[in-house]
């Protein structure tokens, strides 16, 4: 296609796209806009690299969040921590009345049994001399506390070492309480009496042995050195009758 424009003949491509003009109203005149493909594409890219930039700037405020914050998703809440040491302290009471009970019940066996032993001892003894044993040179002995008079320690008892290689002792062998071994020579359990406590008869043919269970009443009956043991007497007495 020509145009003739005066003396000069311009040949125009029609094959390149047709350009559209809008007027828009600006000022004094009219200034036309861009043409429309070229706008779309430019849209296009910048909203494409808008979008790019704005999930990449998301990305890394998550992962830096993730690395810098910590997590609550998989611990425990407040309640559940109280919960969970509710919980223990129960199982540790139960277990520790537990475990004193079973405490308190081997140190009355071993009482019954350090009695038993003592019983047998001291019959042997008699056997041999027709004489219940003395404490050295006293007839009142007891395994820990103050010693005078006519009280001495039992570990003075003259079973040892023929009869008895060792004189035991009470497993807790403290006097607060009045966990002790007790030995009397002259005293024997009054069978007149309702608790069959012991009394004094001064024969070298009697005597009373003594102790205290953990697990069982305090008994009624005091000897004569146990005057200010009110409360705490021996529940276990063994001599002859």
């Amino acid at each position: 296609m020509w145009h003739n424009r005066g003396m000069t003949f311009v040949q125009l491509d029609t094959k390149q796209p047709r350009t559209t003009f809008t007027p828009r109203k600006s000022g004094a005149g009219f200034t036309p806009l861009v043409e429309d493909g070229i706008a779309l594409r430019v849209l296009k890219t910048l909203s494409s690299k808008l979008k790019s930039f704005f999930n990449t700037r998301h990305d890394l405020f998550r992962t830096r969040a993730k690395n810098t914050m910590p997590s609550y998703t998989t611990g425990f809440t407040l309640i559940e921590l109280s919960v969970v040491v509710v919980v223990i302290v129960i199982i540790v009471s139960v277990v520790l009345v537990n475990f004193n009970d079973v405490r308190k019940n081997a140190r009355d066996k071993q009482r019954v049994s350090d009695m038993a032993h003592l019983q047998l001892a001291i019959e042997q003894y008699y056997d041999d001399t027709v004489a219940y044993p003395m404490c050295g040179v006293k007839s009142l002995c007891y395994s820990n506390g103050s010693y005078a008079g006519d009280i001495g320690p039992i570990i003075n008892l003259a079973i040892s070492p023929t009869y008895m290689r060792i004189i035991p002792v009470d497993p807790l062998n403290q006097t607060a309480d009045y966990y002790l071994y007790y030995y009397a020579r002259g005293y024997r359990k009054d069978p007149t009496d309702s608790n069959n406590c012991p009394t004094f008869t001064g024969n070298t043919n009697d005597y009373v042995l003594a102790t205290r269970l953990e697990r069982q009443p305090a008994g009624p009956c005091s000897f004569e050195f146990m005057t200010t043991a009110l409360g705490k007497y021996p529940n276990l007495i063994l001599g002859n009758e």
